[in-house]
């Protein structure tokens, strides 16, 4: 007779995974602006597929960088322009996340390297309001509503 080898305490993790705070996160720009400019979370491209049609998988670029997301702001009514404003990636335990975001960015929060890596949900968090404050995030989402006010 054939019976489960899994363990019987399966559960969810109550920490909240990077991607639900980033998709939180675009809805939120979406609500802000009456959805003329949004956030769009996409995984990242740039992972590498290796193996035949039905035996694909994603290849890490390393242990802690197994799941990789883009985040971008959009403006839907001008068609399929995206603006990438920053990538993360982490492993399977969720924590930490590192953060990659555009040069200017990078350099108007002070940063010392190309990344900021965040080891918990709240600092998650303080590294995007970081991000998402920073002159040159804002300068993009004043230029993409500027277009679209002027296109109407």
């Amino acid at each position: 007779m054939s019976q489960s080898l899994w363990p019987e305490d399966l559960s969810v993790s109550q920490v909240r995974p990077p991607i639900a705070i980033l998709r939180e996160q675009a809805t939120f720009l979406g609500n802000s602006t009456n959805a003329i400019v949004s956030g769009l979370v996409t995984p990242d491209a740039k992972q590498i597929v290796s193996g035949s049609l039905f035996n694909a998988r994603l290849i890490p670029r390393s242990e802690d960088e197994t799941f990789s997301y883009n985040f971008y702001i959009t403006a839907p009514s001008l068609g399929s322009y995206r603006y990438l404003l920053l990538t993360v990636s982490h492993g399977f335990n969720l924590y930490p996340v590192k953060i990659v975001a555009e040069e200017d960015i990078m350099q108007d929060l002070g940063a010392e390297s190309e990344s900021l890596v965040a080891t918990s949900e709240e600092e998650f968090e303080n590294c995007l309001a970081r991000i998402f404050n920073a002159g040159k995030t804002r300068r993009v989402i004043a230029g993409l509503l500027s277009q679209v006010v002027d296109a109407k």
